[in-house]
């Protein structure tokens, strides 16, 4: 009686659970296999994007940087070339002052306000400190 009863009412229902179990087995490996298969692959393709991102930003940043370094070095090369025009002025002038001004060519040396002066013609801005002039008279 009871192997009957196993054998009509518990064998079947073991064989269901067994199949239900195999086939929840079957579902989840794959679905675990596939579903991990494209998380990863929409891990990569996110990572790639902030690379690619990343990388065109730095990209950019270097060829500011390096247009930035382009100006300077001409604008430095500009600065040279003008304080070098200053330079060539100031001699010119001086000498024009000399060759205009024997006098002050023998007392080898000229006041402050002359040397004021001349600086504010050249436009050098600021004359000299007043304790050590260059070049004025003591």
């Amino acid at each position: 009686m009871i192997s009957t009863i196993v054998i009509k009412y518990l064998l079947p229902v073991l064989g269901g659970l067994a199949l239900l179990f195999g086939v929840f087995e079957f579902g989840s490996s794959h679905g675990y296999s596939k579903g991990y298969a494209v998380a990863w692959n929409t891990q990569q393709t996110a990572i790639n994007k902030m690379v690619t991102a990343q990388n065109l930003e730095t990209y950019a940043n270097n060829n500011k940087l390096q247009d930035f370094e382009s100006a300077a070095q001409a604008a430095r090369a500009d600065a040279a070339s003008a304080t070098f025009a200053a330079m060539t002025t100031r001699a010119d002038v001086v000498t024009r002052y000399l060759k205009a001004n024997p006098q002050a060519a023998k007392t080898c040396g000229w006041s402050l306000p002359t040397v004021e002066a001349i600086n504010n013609i050249l436009g050098a801005g600021s004359p000299p400190p007043a304790s050590a002039p260059i070049g004025a008279s003591q």
